[in-house]
C-alpha cells in the first residue's frame, strides 16, 4: 500500500529531516509518493535533495483545465461532500480573516489534489507540520475517506495554528517529535483518544554520515559555531551579547553564525556596535553538503533558543542533533523539548533562555575545561545514536504506519 507525503514545499533546504525521513522509510520498505504545493528553486537546494524533485507531484503551476474539471467533477458527483466540506472549513473558528481566506485557498488546492491522490491509489496521507498541507489532507480525507496523519513540530502548533483541534480529531494518528509536544496536543484536545493515537517518534540524522572527525579540531582560536535561521526564536542576539561578555573577560575565540533570515541586519549591527567584528562572523547560507566542514572545525556548538514574542519556539532543532552526533560539546536552553535531548552536564549544557550571562558562563566553562568538553562530546553522541538515529526512528515510524495500514487497533 502506498503512502502520500504531502508538503507545502518538497524538498526544502531548511527541512532536511523531512526528505531524509522519506528516504529512510523507502529504504525500510514503505512505498511513498511525494506531493507538494510549490516547486522549489533548484539553486536553493542541497545536492542531496535535488534528485527528489523529479518524482514529486506539484500543484503549482496550475494546470487550469484539470483544476476546473476536478472541482466540477466533485461538485457534480459528490455535491454533499464538496459543499459540506467547504461549509465545515469556513464556519470553524479562525483567529484572523486571513486564516479563513487561507483555508479557502487550501480547499481549492485540495480538491485538485484529491483527484490525483485517488488516481494513484494512495492508501494513506502523511504531512509534516499541522498547517497548510495538513488542511489539504483533511479536505482530501473528507472528500475521499482516505485517512491522514501529521507530524507536529513547532510554529505549526504553538504560534498560529489553523483548525488544530479539528485536525487532531480527524487524523488517523499523530506523530509527536517530543513528549513536550505530545502533552501540548493533549492539552488542545484533552481526551484518551488523543493520547492513544499520538505516538512519540523522534526525527534524527544518519549517525554514520554525521560522526566525529578522526581528529578533533586544533584551532588557534577556539571556534564557537551556531547554525540556524536568523529568526527570533533561535536567540542569536543573546549569543552576540554573550560573546561581548567573553571578549571583555579576555577570552580569545571566533564565533561563526551560519544561516540567513530577517534578523541578519540586527545581528550585524550588534556585532559592529559591540566591537566584535574580529570575533563574530555572519557566514550566511551554507548548503548541507558544505555544513560538515564547519561542524568538523567547531570546538563548541551553541543554539540559545527562546520563546519568541509571538510564542513561536523550537520543537527539537535539527542542528543540535547534528552537532551532538558529531561529538561537539553543545550548549542550548531549557525551551520546549530541548531538555529531552540535552541532559545538563551529561550530554551537553543547558542554560535559561534570554540570559546572556549564564550563556557566557557556560561557554567559558567549555573553553577552560577540556576534560568536560570530551565527556559532553561523547555523551551527546551516545544520546543521538540511542534515540535520534534516523534508521532506528524510521523503523519505529514504519511500524506505526504498518499498524494503521493493516488496521490493527494496538501497536
Amino acid at each position: 500500500m502506498t503512502v502520500a507525503y504531502i508538503a507545502q514545499m518538497f524538498p526544502s533546504l531548511t527541512m532536511t529531516f523531512v526528505y531524509r525521513e522519506v528516504r529512510a522509510l523507502r529504504a525500510a520498505g514503505l512505498q511513498i509518493q511525494t506531493f507538494s504545493t510549490w516547486r522549489p528553486n533548484l539553486d536553493q537546494l542541497s545536492e542531496e535533495a535535488k534528485g527528489l524533485v523529479e518524482g514529486t507531484f506539484y500543484i503549482f503551476p496550475l494546470d487550469w483545465p484539470r483544476f476546473l474539471l476536478s472541482h466540477a467533477w466533485h461538485l457534480i458527483t459528490r455535491p454533499r461532500r464538496y459543499l459540506g466540506t467547504l461549509c465545515f472549513l469556513l464556519t470553524r473558528e479562525h483567529r484572523t480573516f486571513r486564516n479563513r481566506l487561507r483555508t479557502f485557498y487550501h480547499f481549492c488546492e485540495a480538491v485538485y489534489l484529491a483527484k490525483e491522490i485517488e488516481r494513484r491509489g494512495i492508501a494513506h496521507m502523511h504531512v509534516h507540520f499541522a498547517l497548510n498541507a495538513t488542511t489539504m489532507a483533511m479536505v482530501v480525507n473528507r472528500l475521499t475517506d482516505i485517512p491522514f496523519s501529521f507530524t507536529a513540530h513547532a510554529n505549526d502548533i504553538f504560534v498560529n495554528p489553523i483548525l488544530l483541534p479539528e485536525k487532531i480529531k480527524a487524523a488517523r494518528f499523530i506523530i509527536a517529535i517530543s513528549e513536550y509536544n505530545k502533552r501540548f496536543l493533549h492539552g488542545i484536545v484533552p481526551s484518551p483518544e488523543t493520547l492513544d493515537k499520538t505516538h512519540l517518534v523522534r526525527y534524527g540524522v544518519d549517525t554514520q554520515a554525521f560522526s566525529p572527525p578522526a581528529r578533533r579540531p586544533d584551532n588557534d582560536r577556539p571556534i564557537i559555531l551556531d547554525v540556524a535561521r536568523l529568526v527570533e526564536k533561535k536567540g542569536h542576539p543573546y549569543l552576540v551579547k554573550a560573546c561581548k561578555i567573553l571578549a571583555d573577560q579576555g577570552y580569545d575565540f571566533q564565533c561563526l553564525i551560519v544561516g540567513d533570515g530577517p534578523q541578519g541586519s540586527l545581528l550585524q549591527q550588534m556585532i559592529e556596535e559591540n566591537g566584535l567584528s574580529d570575533r563574530v562572523t555572519l557566514v550566511g547560507v551554507v548548503f548541507q553538503e558544505n555544513l560538515k566542514s564547519y561542524l568538523n572545525r567547531a570546538d563548541i556548538f551553541v543554539l540559545p533558543c527562546i520563546v519568541a514574542s509571538d510564542q513561536d519556539r523550537d520543537g527539537l532543532p535539527n542542528t543540535l542533533i547534528e552537532s551532538m552526533a558529531m561529538g561537539i560539546p553543545t550548549i542550548s536552553t531549557t525551551v520546549s523539548g530541548i531538555p529531552e535531548l540535552i541532559a545538563h552536564m551529561e550530554t551537553g549544557l543547558l542554560v535559561p533562555p534570554r540570559n546572556e550571562v549564564s550563556l557566557a558562563q557556560a561557554i567559558a566553562t567549555l573553553l577552560e575545561d577540556k576534560e568536560l568538553t570530551a565527556v559532553l562530546g561523547r555523551g551527546g553522541r551516545a544520546k543521538v545514536v540511542e534515540e535520534f538515529e534516523i534508521g532506528k526512528n524510521a523503523e519505529r515510524l514504519f511500524h506505526v504506519f504498518e499498524a494503521y495500514l493493516e488496521d490493527r487497533s494496538h501497536l
